[in-house]
């Protein structure tokens, strides 16, 4: 359609230009004719004609300097006219924008946050001159594109580069915040002296870094604090530089806060403090500082101008061939992979998670802006019978089909672009709220979240994009269907005659079955992410979460060595049993259900055997007791298992049945980084790192044999564990008062980060399948509505003739239903499509689970017919008197 009319546009245009080039030509053959009766000569009346009238291009130009101002004018009048009208109906108005307020905002709120995640250029200076600074993987480290750098490495590129203005290194790690006795585990990020500078970062307070004492052991004890720490933690204190805080024991001044808009390097993972690399060895952070085989620093460095990425590989790769040859053990084969910075995803798994949830999010958020469209859609066509005289007059008058349009959508874009306003300042409020949740988000994670989610230009682009989209959907059918309309046409509708309604009150219907298919759509994706939110709640994780006290003591950040720990460990364990109401207690390097896995390599039978991964925890004797698993077959750990006896561990069923399928794995052999293991037992399958996990292997190590100083005790009570947290941490500090003790909750907090995810989609999809049952119900209202109002004068004579109130509420009813029954049944057909995209994020329920769908349509039935009710209600105590006067 639209590019037949582009066509006949274009047709039309040369046509008319045509024409005004023979009419120019015309005008100055006639008055050279009247030259040439006045005995000038045939070639100097032509020119002196043309010279009159300024050639035929200058009045053809002149002509389109008129056409374009009066294009000008007549738009100016279209917008003063759309004000107007919209200004005559506020109801309408009023309806419409919050319609499209809801539809756009919905969109725009959910790309402000994948904007912020992966689109917006980090809060630096120049970031288009940034690039990362990789290491070729080696042998070893096949499956990684790229790898990062020694920190020896990094120093010798920084000075040796004469492409680079600058190198800075960064590294994500953990420590331990002391606040008052009480330790907390906060995400820090080691970074060079440089970092701040390099990157153009402008303290918030404070000067940050001195750059030039990287080198130097321990001459930098203090620390950079994020925006979101100094907030929460130091109360947003404006005198807190030079103040001291304790990490892992160790006394640091604060030399600055961050600003607001900087969360560090990696998108959406944000450290809540920096300290300089200088300072690991003190803070006992265990990153192998001199080690040039070591690759644990991620480098960042900016070009020079007009310095191409190319250029600089080239050097830093002649730089790592020297530095091969120079330390053959450790460099031989190692190169450099330059990449930009704005394109380098640092978690790659998270990344693709990222992109498909942001297609997923975007597309259903889309959706709620076609339900909204095809509202005011329907809208627009039921209000077009209140100006079928005006349209018809002003065509009657001389208005062309494409003016009559024009006017049509100018008043339509007027009405997106107040619902385009309305949405940015739902985002916006969205934005700060969301901003404000994640800074005091207290879910157990590794990680720190850091967004600024703001309106930039890209969202602004979104936005403006989405209104005139908006526009297209909901304005160009209504638009056409009413220009279209004849003065005739709209008489005999005047009159009684409604002839010409049919077509429309097709498209109406076809509007409504459309909303309420998506709506069906959109609810059955909600009604299956709350059913997996529920499952996962109820899921059994292979052990007892209830009655189970939690608290991680980071031995190795104060410094403590194997043999320490021990000691630390044989002192506090008796002491925790001996506290009223703790029934058992044991310790473990990992609890389950946190996103915290280790992977090694296994051989069963042997190392001469094909080594597969493994999942691995190390556990204390009691644990099994405390976290209530079975021991299906063999012994649990015991006093046994001691650092000189036999390698042993225990299995569980899933690896078991996998390896030896009909046997009794009890005393088979297993081959693990480099050891030679026994199975002594096997214990039943469990949930490891996610709820929805299919049953997978697992194997547990003793903690008297793979003995480790960090550990996380686990103790078993008899009522509410939350009553020993307390002591667990006054037992602790006697023992040494320098211990981090981290961490401490019970095992229902520990684990609650497994249900972020389930509970993110329940919210998002269940707040879209509302706003869709809202959406459609007040569509499906309004063309019930319009028809009642419509069908009055018939209604009337009905009633007249002696039909029952009852049998005309039946055929409204009868009409609503069947456009109901129609979009349930396309509904379902694309939910079936559709929800097997949510089957990776749904726990323990189908993609096509029977019950989900028919609760769901149940409910839109329910709700529609309660739509329909309305209308019908109203139909039923139609006055027939007042009725055959109605027109």
């Amino acid at each position: 359609m639209w590019l037949r009319n582009a066509i006949q546009n274009w047709r039309r245009r040369r046509r008319a230009d045509a024409e005004l080039d023979e009419e120019v030509r015309a005008y100055a053959a006639m008055i050279a004719d009247e030259k040439m009766r006045n005995g000038i000569d045939a070639r100097l009346a032509l020119r002196d004609a043309k010279m009159e009238m300024g050639g035929v291009e200058q009045v053809k130009e002149q002509t389109r300097e008129v056409r374009a101002g009066h294009f000008l004018e007549t738009l100016g009048q279209d917008v003063r006219y759309g004000a107007r009208m919209l200004r005559k109906n506020p109801g309408f108005t009023a309806v419409a924008v919050l319609t499209l307020a809801i539809g756009i905002g919905a969109n725009t709120a959910i790309f402000s946050v994948i904007n912020s995640f992966m689109f917006k250029p980090l809060p630096v200076r120049a970031p288009q001159e940034l690039v990362d600074v990789y290491s070729t993987p080696s042998k070893d480290q096949a499956g990684f594109d790229y790898v990062p750098l020694a920190y020896p490495d990094l120093g010798d590129f920084r000075e040796q580069s004469k492409l680079l203005s600058g190198l800075l290194g960064y590294a994500p790690t953990e420590a331990a915040l002391d606040r008052g006795g009480d330790s907390e585990m906060v995400p820090v990020e080691e970074v060079t002296g440089n970092y701040f500078h390099e990157l153009g970062v402008q303290m918030r307070l404070g000067n940050g870094f001195n750059e030039v004492r990287d080198h130097v052991p321990g001459a930098d004890a203090e620390a950079v604090l994020s925006y979101a720490m100094w907030q929460n933690q130091f109360a947003g204190d404006p005198n807190i530089v030079g103040q001291t805080i304790t990490l892992n024991g160790h006394p640091m001044a604060v030399a600055g806060v961050a600003p607001s808009e900087f969360h560090g390097l990696m998108r959406g993972v944000a450290p809540r403090l920096w300290v300089p690399i200088s300072m690991d060895l003190a803070l006992h952070l265990g990153n192998p500082v001199k080690d040039r085989g070591s690759q644990w620093l991620f480098g960042m460095g900016r070009l020079k101008p007009g310095v191409s990425m190319k250029q600089a590989q080239a050097e830093l790769q002649s730089i790592a061939k020297h530095l091969a040859q120079t330390y053959p053990d450790s460099n031989q084969g190692r190169g450099v992979i330059l990449l930009p910075a704005s394109q380098v995803k640092i978690f790659p798994e998270v990344d693709k998670v990222l992109s498909a949830t942001s297609v997923v999010l975007l597309g259903f958020a889309g959706l709620i802006l076609l339900i909204a469209c095809a509202n005011i859609a329907g809208m627009l066509m039921a209000r077009a019978t209140e100006r079928r005289r005006e349209i018809a007059i002003r065509s009657a008058l001389g208005g062309g089909r494409l003016r009559l349009v024009r006017q049509l959508l100018t008043e339509n874009l007027l009405l997106s672009v107040i619902g385009g306003a309305a949405a940015l300042v739902i985002t916006s409020l969205l934005n700060r709220w969301l901003s404000q949740a994640l800074m005091n988000l207290d879910v157990p994670l590794p990680v720190g979240f850091g967004l600024t989610l703001d309106i930039d230009g890209r969202v602004l682009a979104f936005t403006t994009a989405a209104v005139l989209g908006a526009t297209f959907l909901f304005g160009l059918l209504p638009s056409l269907n009413t220009s279209k309309r004849g003065l005739t046409e709209a008489l005999k509708e005047a009159g009684g005659q409604t002839t010409g309604s049919r077509g429309k009150h097709r498209l109406l219907t076809a509007l409504v079955v459309g909303q309420l298919t998506i709506s069906l759509t959109l609810l059955i994706c909600a009604g299956l992410s709350l059913r997996s939110l529920w499952n996962a709640s109820r899921v059994n994780p292979g052990f007892d979460v209830s009655d189970l006290a939690t608290a991680s003591f980071n031995l190795s950040l104060a410094g403590y060595n194997t043999t320490q720990a021990n000691a630390f460990y044989e002192r506090l364990i008796p002491r925790i049993l001996a506290l009223p109401g703790v029934a058992s207690a044991s310790e473990a390097d990992r609890l389950p259900l946190t996103f915290n896995d280790q992977i090694r390599g296994y051989a069963p039978g042997g190392p001469t055997q094909p080594k597969s991964p493994v999942a691995t925890g190390t556990v204390n004797t009691d644990y099994f007791k405390a976290m209530r698993i079975p021991i299906l077959r063999g012994r649990s750990f015991d006093g046994r298992d001691k650092p000189k006896s036999p390698s042993v561990l225990i299995v569980n069923e899933a690896l078991a049945n996998q390896f030896w399928p009909r046997q009794d794995p009890i005393g088979k052999l297993v081959s693990m980084g480099g050891k030679n293991y026994q199975v002594v037992g096997v214990a039943a399958n469990g949930k490891y790192v996610t709820l929805g996990e299919s049953p997978r292997p697992y194997v547990y190590l003793s903690m008297g044999q793979e003995q480790t100083a960090d550990r996380i005790l686990i103790a078993r009570t008899m009522g509410n564990p939350a009553t020993v947290l307390a002591s667990i941490r006054q037992i602790a500090k006697q023992i040494d008062s320098n211990i981090p003790v981290t961490n401490l909750e019970t095992m229902q907090q520990a684990t609650s980060v497994s249900l972020l995810l389930p509970r993110a989609g329940g919210v998002v999809f269940g707040l879209f399948g509302l706003l869709g049952l809202i959406l459609a119900s007040m569509g499906l209202y309004g063309v019930i509505a319009y028809t009642v109002a419509q069908r009055t004068h018939e209604i009337g004579i009905r009633l007249a003739l002696g039909a029952n109130p009852s049998q005309i509420a039946q055929l409204v009813m009868r009409r609503g239903l069947a456009m109901v029954l129609t979009g349930v049944v396309l509904g379902l057909a694309c939910a079936f499509a559709l929800t097997r995209v949510l089957s990776a994020l749904l726990y323990g329920i189908s993609a096509t689970d029977p019950l989900t769908f028919a609760v769901v349509v149940i409910v839109l039935t329910l709700v529609a017919a309660m739509a329909c009710y309305v209308p019908a209600r109203r139909a039923m105590r139609v006055d027939p008197m007042v009725a055959l006067r109605y027109e």
